[in-house]
């Protein structure tokens, strides 16, 4: 039964072992896929098919240490089967060697050149095997070869090259003894090696100069006082290094390896000149291994080596290596074209171009595609300008590489674009430029601003590329065009816009862009503080029983709805109208009983105001920032507000694409930090005046019902965005006239402009109606206000006229006229209060006093 399972499982393994390759095939850098297929080769134990698939991997991506371990401890247990014999044969000996260079030179480890340096000790252990090891590296001694290049790769490692040092130290010592009369060569070459260890720092100073005190007195004695002292003079320089050194190691020790300690490290070397090259090489070689899979640390080792040792051969490895590490990184795969050009030449490098394109490994990010394209294009344009002769059919051959680049970049998803527009630019520059074409220019603007709508940066770059070019008309209708999108970056756009018109614009354009570029930041502000603060609807202030009584409309078809479920006498019971008190104020009948559940509704609004007014109270400590620079960091802001102690947090508000718009919110430590955080309104950071104001919540913005002032015209505006704000529309219709009043309904649709005069308001519906924004088309009209009641009305907000007569087409409502005693009355009242107290209690009772059929034959003709 045993046997049948195990069967079963190989021959479902054979199954999933020939679709990998397959698989490889249509994606060669598919790491799941070798992974997966090395596992299971391992699983069944195949050690050729493991070669095969680790030396196929090895070629397009880098192999995990744990993958080489697994691929070392295999070759062992197969050299040791049928009595050792992978230890006795050289071609065997050899393959180990190759995969033990293969693995040594993928990361800079200290565990890898320790296996390497076992295994030529295990085969120097035992005289067939070294004699096996001796055809095979090629030296009698190659234990001690083997040590000497593990310590020359790890000898800069400041805190684990101490353990291959010793086993160094050893080798020599142990090569010495059996030297006999010919050991003093070997004795100069340890002595020096002794002083080289010295000289550098390590973790393991003192431990190397007991060493060498020891050494001295075994082989040198005669002079010992002289090699002392020549030593000490030595550690003494080598001592101050280790302080330096010491700092960084504890800090990365602390924070587990981070990235940054790493850079402040790499950064304090290069700045010290008596640091040796391949010891900064080596910092960068730990990091790399720790952050192999982060395309930045490899990007920023490869420009060391390029500037520090301007070695490029070498450079072109670790650019390599960072290609298998790092295969989605455009910026790597740049680097690959441009070295491999200075190292090789042209055919090389635009073959390595087609390679990263055939293997679709930067598909996924037009970005990171434009940055190699970038690297191809700069071999063209060099080829071209160093070129003699004529250049006519090499001006062809470097337009055409520019037009394959493009276009295989807007194959690609734009929202993955490179926000800074290098690679079009480029393009761009060497069209108009070095071909002379313009026309070509423009259309490659042309296409990038319609497949980037919303990037600033394309708009603001198309723009300024017809004002370079003398099209200035055609530069400002972009700068118009664009301001009315929703831009990921608006300030860039309109920066670039008010430095065009004061460079080539007149009064009147100028004053026009500044006045788009203000009504536009206006919206962006307001839409992004609603966002910010995600304040909902306003809700109805708390009303009376009487405001909220139903309007007769609305008893109309409560009561047809009432008649068919409960008949009529049930009707005429509920509909009774409210009773008035002597104080003019309006009660139910008692035949009219509130709901349960307006009770309820009532309560819960009391209760929340109640909180509501409670909450005022209390210590109010965060703050709303705006006008921030896109590159400010959470630290700079806290700095700014005073200092990151009396910052509790930083909250910095992103749009929907999730990036920065400028804006934060931040809470102070305490009542005086919150203080001290408003008192820095207006002030710049990074050459921004900043805007600091005491953060509103929701509930601190309350309705604001609208009371139109007397007089004046109103102007409706309807159909725009929901984002949209009441300030924008108001800007909009300023140069109409002053406007008195702008309001804007409790469902948001509708927006009244109180114009100061009826000339204005026709004024103001000409400039709104048909006007677009944020893809709406405004509709506006005139409203005319109906009148309003001077002074404050006795009459109940409850509509106390009949039912019969509300069905009568209403007439033009009139106000009273006040009689020339009541207003003596009044007068005499702004002097007299307890006179107007008596004048105002018994016109309340008359009002109390008239019947329904009075207020009609008040109201109506």
């Amino acid at each position: 039964m045993m046997e049948t399972d195990e069967l079963e499982q190989l021959e479902r393994l054979e199954k999933v072992l020939e679709a990998l390759p397959g698989k490889l095939e249509k994606n060669a850098y598919d790491y799941e896929a070798y992974t997966e297929w090395i596992r299971l080769l391992h699983q069944i134990g195949d050690i050729s098919s493991i070669r095969v698939a680790m030396e196929r991997m090895h070629t397009v991506l880098a192999i995990p240490e744990e993958l080489w371990v697994q691929w070392i401890e295999a070759e062992w247990t197969d050299a040791g089967q049928a009595d050792n014999a992978g230890f006795k044969n050289t071609d065997n000996v050899k393959h180990m060697a190759h995969v033990y260079d293969l693995a040594t030179a993928e990361y800079l480890s200290i565990d890898m050149w320790q296996r390497y340096i076992d295994y030529t000790k295990h085969l120097e252990s035992d005289a067939e095997f070294r004699a096996t090891g001796e055809a095979a590296f090629g030296s009698a001694r190659f234990y001690l070869d083997t040590v000497l290049k593990a310590y020359a790769a790890t000898r800069w490692h400041y805190t684990e090259s101490q353990q291959i040092w010793r086993q160094l130290k050893d080798a020599y010592e142990q090569a010495i003894a059996l030297a006999g009369e010919d050991a003093a060569e070997l004795v100069e070459h340890l002595q020096q090696k002794f002083l080289e260890r010295l000289s550098q720092a390590h973790a393991g100073l003192d431990e190397t100069f007991a060493s060498y005190s020891e050494f001295i007195t075994q082989h040198k004695n005669d002079n010992y006082e002289t090699e002392l002292v020549q030593a000490n003079q030595i550690v003494g320089a080598t001592r101050e290094q280790c302080a330096k050194r010491d700092k960084f190691e504890t800090e990365l020790a602390a924070t587990d390896g981070a990235w940054p300690v790493f850079a402040a490290y790499t950064d304090s070397m290069q700045r010290d000149k008596s640091v040796d090259a391949a010891e900064v090489v080596t910092v960068y070689e730990r990091a790399a291994r720790q952050f192999y899979y982060s395309a930045s640390v490899w990007d920023e080792y490869i420009a060391y080596v390029l500037d520090g040792p301007r070695d490029e051969a070498q450079a072109l490895v670790v650019a390599t290596r960072a290609r298998t590490n790092c295969p989605w990184s455009g910026k790597v795969w740049g680097h690959v074209i441009s070295i491999t050009y200075a190292v090789s030449g042209k055919q090389d490098a635009v073959a390595v171009y087609y390679q990263a394109v055939a293997a679709h490994v930067l598909d996924h990010s037009m970005a990171e595609f434009s940055l190699t394209a970038m690297a191809l294009i700069d071999i063209a344009r060099l080829d071209f300008q160093l070129a003699g002769g004529d250049k006519t059919a090499r001006i062809g051959e470097l337009v055409a590489t520019c037009t394959s680049c493009i276009d295989a970049a807007y194959a690609l998803v734009v929202e993955t674009a490179d926000p800074m527009l290098r690679l079009e630019r480029c393009i761009a520059h060497i069209t108009s430029v070095l071909a002379n074409d313009v026309e070509a220019a423009r259309g490659l603007w042309t296409r990038v601003c319609r497949a980037r709508r919303t990037s600033a940066e394309a708009w603001a770059q198309a723009a300024e590329f017809e004002a370079t070019h003398g099209a200035v008309a055609n530069a400002r209708s972009l700068f118009r065009q664009a301001a009315q999108r929703k831009l990921d970056n608006p300030a860039r756009l309109f920066d670039a816009w008010i430095v065009f018109e004061h460079s080539v614009g007149n009064l009147t354009t100028i004053r026009s862009a500044e006045h788009v570029v203000i009504t536009q930041t206006n919206l962006i502000q307001r839409r992004a503080e609603r966002e910010a603060a995600q304040i909902p609807e306003p809700e109805p202030e708390l009303e009376s029983v009487a405001e909220q009584a139903p309007s007769r409309a609305q008893k109309r078809r409560r009561g047809k709805h009432r008649r068919e479920e409960h008949g009529d006498e049930e009707v005429q019971a509920m509909d009774v109208v409210p009773e008035q008190t002597g104080a003019g104020e309006t009660v139910p009948s008692e035949n009219v009983q509130p709901k349960e559940d307006e009770k309820e509704v009532q309560a819960k609004r009391a209760k929340d105001k109640q909180v509501d007014e409670s909450g005022d109270n209390k210590t109010k400590t965060t703050v709303f920032v705006s006008n921030l620079p896109f590159a400010v960091s959470q630290t700079e802001i806290a700095e700014f507000l005073g200092s990151p102690v009396q910052v509790k947090s930083v909250t910095m508000l992103t749009n929907q694409q999730g990036a920065f718009r400028g804006q934060a919110r931040v809470e102070m430590a305490s009542p005086i930090a919150f203080m001290g955080a408003l008192a820095k309104n207006g002030t710049k950071l990074q050459k921004r005046a900043i805007l600091v104001q005491e953060f509103a919540k929701p509930a601190d913005r309350p309705h604001r019902p609208h009371h139109p002032p007397p007089g004046g015209e109103s102007v409706r505006v309807v159909g725009f965005a929901k984002a949209t704000t009441d300030d924008y529309i108001a800007g909009l219709a300023r140069p109409a006239g002053d406007i008195v009043d702008v309001h804007r309904t409790a469902q948001g649709d509708k927006i009244f402009l109180t114009m100061q005069s009826v000339t204005a308001a026709l004024k103001a519906v000409e400039l709104l109606d048909g006007y677009m924004t944020d893809g709406k088309k405004l509709k506006a009209s005139v409203a005319h206000s109906r009148p309003v009641m001077q002074g404050k009305s006795d009459v109940p907000t409850t509509s106390l006229v009949p039912r019969k007569a509300a069905r009568r087409p209403a007439k033009k409502l009139a106000a009273p006229a006040i009689p020339a005693a009541q207003r003596e009355a009044e007068d005499a009242a702004m002097d007299d209060p307890a006179a107007g107290a008596t004048t105002t209690a018994t016109g309340a009772a008359g009002a109390a006093g008239k019947s329904n059929d009075d207020f009609r034959r008040m109201f109506l003709k």
